[in-house]
C-alpha cells in the first residue's frame, strides 16, 4: 500500500482531508495531513513573516522523516508548497498530485499564479484578509454527502 502526506490550502486546515482520509486508511494506505505552519488550527503562529518557504519546508520536514516514497497532494495553494517540497526532496516522492492547486511553472513566483484579486485584498487590507478566509473556509469544510459521493466514486 502507499503512503499518501496530503496538503492543504492556503485558507484552509487538515480538516480538508477528514472525508478523503478515512477513505484512503480503509484501503490500507497510511495518511499523513502536515499542518502549514500559522494556516488552519496552527493560527497562533500566523505573522507577516511567514511565507511560502515557511510551508515548503514544514512539508520537507514531514519527508525527511519518511521512510517509504510517498503520493504527495496538495489542495489549492498546496501546489505551490508541494513543487517546492519535492525540489528538496525527491527521492521521497513516489507521484505528485495537484488536486484543484496551483501548478506553478518553472521559474514562476507565486504571484505569478495567483488571481488579482488576492493580491488587491492583499494590498488594501494585508493579513486580516487571510485571517477572514480562514475562518470563512473553516466553517465551510461540513462537505455534506454529495462529495462523500463523489470521493467514494474517485478512490
Amino acid at each position: 500500500m502507499s503512503t499518501f502526506v496530503l496538503v492543504h490550502g492556503a485558507w484552509q486546515s487538515t480538516g480538508t482531508w477528514d472525508l478523503l482520509a478515512p477513505l484512503l486508511q480503509e484501503r490500507g494506505h497510511r495518511v499523513i495531513t502536515p499542518i502549514l505552519r500559522g494556516l488552519g488550527s496552527d493560527q497562533g503562529r500566523l505573522t507577516s513573516e511567514l511565507a511560502l518557504h515557511h510551508h515548503v519546508e514544514d512539508v520537507g520536514t514531514q519527508l525527511a522523516n519518511l521512510a517509504d516514497k510517498v503520493v504527495l497532494v496538495g489542495h489549492s495553494y498546496a501546489g505551490i508548497v508541494i513543487s517546492g517540497a519535492v525540489e528538496s526532496h525527491p527521492a521521497k516522492v513516489q507521484r505528485l498530485v495537484f488536486l484543484d492547486a496551483f501548478l506553478p511553472e518553472d521559474a514562476s513566483a507565486f504571484s505569478d499564479v495567483t488571481p488579482g484579486w488576492v493580491h488587491e485584498a492583499e494590498g488594501r487590507r494585508g493579513r486580516r484578509v487571510r485571517k477572514s478566509r480562514q475562518k470563512e473556509a473553516a466553517g465551510a469544510a461540513d462537505a455534506g454527502v454529495m462529495q462523500i459521493e463523489w470521493i467514494e466514486r474517485g478512490v
